[in-house]
């Protein structure tokens, strides 16, 4: 993950009530999402982009491509695309478990994360993704201690003590993977 920054740990906010709500996350996922900010079918926007108008081909996105998979680099495109506030995804690198290293996954820093506004920023990027998720190859995304998987609900993670590693300064995503791509592939949502 990215160098560690201040801050103090919170439960996944747009729950109502954080921790004690947890029941929601691991028995319905995507009902459990609809109380977070940016979740389609409302008016938000951001940059001048509506969450989910992101369509036809994508350009490169923040995250150097290089070791990534095909529904990955999706992600990286489709976020940086629709997120223009975002400047800097990690993707492939050295780790313990398999995601980085495999080019599964993708960390995105979010701008202010120690904010409201910052939190809100997050919740409407990950409201992005779960909305998406069939289309972009999720397979589970974490932000502020709270791992959603696609399909089979969520938890709340332990303290892992500081604000990188309990995924509070950004979201991590893994996806499906698709494979290698090979050259003159053009991705679009």
């Amino acid at each position: 993950m990215m160098g560690g920054r201040g801050g103090a740990p919170a439960a996944l906010g747009g729950f109502g009530g954080g921790m004690a709500n947890l029941g929601a996350l691991a028995t319905a996922p995507m009902s459990a999402i609809s109380g977070l900010s940016g979740v389609p079918g409302t008016a938000t926007r951001t940059a001048g982009v509506t969450v989910n108008s992101v369509h036809g081909p994508l350009p490169p996105g923040e995250a150097s491509e290089k070791g990534l998979q095909k529904y990955t680099i999706l992600v990286n495109r489709a976020v940086s695309a629709a997120f223009p506030q975002i400047q800097e995804i990690g993707g492939y690198r050295q780790d313990s478990l398999h995601w980085h290293p495999d080019g599964l996954a993708l960390d995105i820093m979010v701008p202010g994360w120690n904010t409201r506004g910052g939190k809100a920023f997050g919740d409407q990027v990950l409201s992005f993704l779960m909305t998406n998720k069939s289309t972009l190859g999720i397979d589970h995304a974490i932000w502020r201690q709270a791992i959603l998987y696609v399909g089979d609900g969520g938890q709340m993670m332990d303290n892992h003590g500081s604000p990188t590693q309990n995924h509070m300064d950004h979201i991590h995503v893994a996806t499906k993977g698709g494979g290698y791509p090979r050259g003159g592939e053009v991705y679009r949502l």
